[in-house]
């Protein structure tokens, strides 16, 4: 014979119920995973995707595996075929670095086909594909700016640049 439960006892196999119930949905949601940043060895394998495609001739390749955004990298290769600049066979030379937003930003310098200098900027972020370049036509001369004042910025962000390099 089967004994009668309490009421007490169906309110707390339901308290235990709800309980167990709360603290699954809670695990569940634990808010965005954190992303790592892109470190300066991710940008510079990222580059040298980008170079090696370049110095091949593969520059719709160079978009599709290597850009963030495809349609912005032809774009943009589309914009220097017109303009007659090439990519040379040596590969940029990195002048320097900073964080913008998520990104990892290299600034790259050297010379196209015809001789003219350039300096550039090679953002690197991660996507769900892992690091992507932002522009990765890193001979077009395409600087990544922000519209931060410089006297805006706290220590270590980034801020407005007003410098211009010779052969943009």
């Amino acid at each position: 014979m089967v004994k009668p439960r309490s009421p007490h006892t169906k309110w707390a196999i339901a308290l235990l119920v709800g309980l167990t119930a709360t603290a699954y949905a809670v695990s569940l949601d634990d808010g965005p995973t954190p992303v790592a940043p892109v470190s300066r060895s991710e940008a510079e394998g990222v580059l040298r995707d980008a170079v090696r495609l370049a110095r091949s001739g593969d520059l719709a390749g160079l978009c599709q595996s290597v850009a963030d955004v495809a349609g912005i990298c032809l774009h943009t290769v589309e914009g220097t075929r017109q303009s007659g600049q090439h990519p040379a066979e040596t590969a940029p030379t990195i002048v320097g670095e900073r964080r913008q937003a998520d990104m990892l930003v290299l600034e790259v310098a050297g010379t196209r086909t015809d001789g003219t200098g350039y300096h550039a900027d090679f953002g690197v972020l991660r996507t769900d594909s892992g690091p992507r370049g932002f522009n990765p036509v890193y001979w077009s001369g395409v600087r990544i700016g922000t519209s931060r004042p410089c006297a805006d910025t706290p220590p270590n962000a980034v801020c407005a640049r007003s410098e211009s390099s010779p052969g943009d």
